[in-house]
Order: structure tokens, then C-alpha cells, then sequence
């Protein structure tokens, strides 16, 4: 279960008896209340997205090919920075033709295997049969990497909740990048501010004052 996160009125039920003080009450029944009408966003389309960072990936340290790769950039440079700019650029493209869309790769190899079992000679076919076995294998190497992916993506304790099923890091993943995103602010008077160069100018309006405040 994840707290969604509520906003606006305070109370969502009355009993409404305000002549009579003593007797009056007010409730928030938020989780499951039919009482004050709500609204649930889940989309936040319109926010604008940045720059995407380069993030290292710990599944390229087991690939045989990813320590030369990392050899030969630091070895083509004489300036740290141009080493670690030259090997992010690097990495980035070796990244796409050694590992791809691994999503896009398993659902493949889910089609093809699908099409090897349906088909009318699969029962006696040898060929159909180490075909499959091959694909299986494939399979279960990209069932590792995208274990990975996500293990790293959603960073909660791998140990203790981890198994087979990559969903849970998803959800995890996903359910993080949405609680670190800024739709709205309120502003100093109680305005709600929703506009994206709204909430940048107030940001920074905010940290200028405060780096700049004389104590």
C-alpha cells in the first residue's frame, strides 16, 4: 500500500449540526470516504524533463568486453576529465549494441519461442528443439541483466526483498521518480503554483534569498 498524499480541504465530512457546538464534528475520512469529492492526478505529462544524466550501470562490470572498453579510454587521454568525458560517450554507445532495449530483446525472444511451440512439427523437430533450448538460455541472461537494471533503479534492499519477479522494482522505481518529481508549490501567500517556469523562478528565488539573507 502507498499513501498517495492528500490535498486541500482539511475535513471531508460534517454531521453539519452547528447550532449545537458541543455536538459538532468534523472528520477526515480521506482513504475511503464518498462524502467530499475528490480528484486523483496521475498524469504529469507537462512537466518538463532535464538533461539525462549519465548513470553507470553495475551489469556492465560482469561483461567481458566493458574492461577493455574503460582500458582504452583512460589510455587515449592524458587529462582525467577527458578520460571520464571520452568513456561516458563511450559507454553510452557500447551500452546500446552490447545490451540494447533489454525489454524490447525479451519480448523477441518470448515471440519467437511462442511461434517454436505452436508450430505443427515442434514434437519431432530437432532443430526446432535446440532452437528453443538456445532461446531459453538467451532468455535467462537477459532475465539477469533486467533483474539488474531494476535492482538498481528502485535502490531498496535487494536481500530481503528480492526474487524472480522484476515487477516489484518497477512499481519501486516508479513510485520514486514520482515522489522526487515537483508538480506544484505553495508560495509564501498560499498560491498554488502548478506552471513549470512558475516553480523554477520561485525555486530559485527561494535559495537566492536564502544564500544571500545577512544573519
Amino acid at each position: 500500500m502507498i499513501d498517495l498524499g492528500f490535498k486541500g480541504c482539511k475535513y471531508t465530512w460534517t454531521n453539519k449540526r452547528y447550532r449545537n457546538r458541543s455536538n459538532l464534528i468534523f472528520e477526515r475520512l480521506d482513504r475511503c470516504s464518498d462524502h467530499c469529492p475528490m480528484l486523483i492526478a496521475l498524469d504529469h505529462s507537462n512537466s518538463k524533463k532535464g538533461t539525462k544524466p549519465f548513470i553507470m550501470e553495475p551489469m556492465w562490470c560482469g561483461h567481458p568486453s566493458f574492461q577493455p572498453l574503460v582500458q582504452h579510454c583512460f589510455d587515449n587521454q592524458d587529462t582525467l576529465n577527458g578520460a571520464i568525458n571520452l568513456f561516458q560517450k563511450e559507454a553510452t554507445i557500447w551500452n546500446s549494441s552490447t545490451f540494447g532495449n533489454i525489454f524490447k530483446n525479451t519480448r523477441k525472444i518470448l515471440a519467437r519461442l511462442d511461434g517454436i511451440q505452436r508450430s505443427p512439427s515442434y514434437p519431432l523437430s530437432h532443430f526446432l528443439h535446440d532452437l528453443e533450448s538456445s532461446l531459453l538460455q538467451d532468455y535467462d541472461n537477459l532475465l539477469a541483466v533486467e533483474k539488474e537494471f531494476w535492482k538498481t533503479k528502485s535502490r531498496i534492499n535487494w536481500l530481503i526483498e528480492g526474487d524472480a519477479n522484476t515487477s516489484f522494482f518497477h512499481t519501486s522505481t516508479i513510485n520514486r521518480r514520482r515522489r522526487n518529481r515537483i508538480t506544484f508549490i505553495k508560495d509564501g501567500v498560499g498560491n498554488l503554483l502548478k506552471d513549470q517556469d512558475q516553480l523554477n523562478t520561485h525555486i530559485a528565488n527561494f535559495f537566492r534569498k536564502l544564500y544571500t539573507t545577512n544573519h
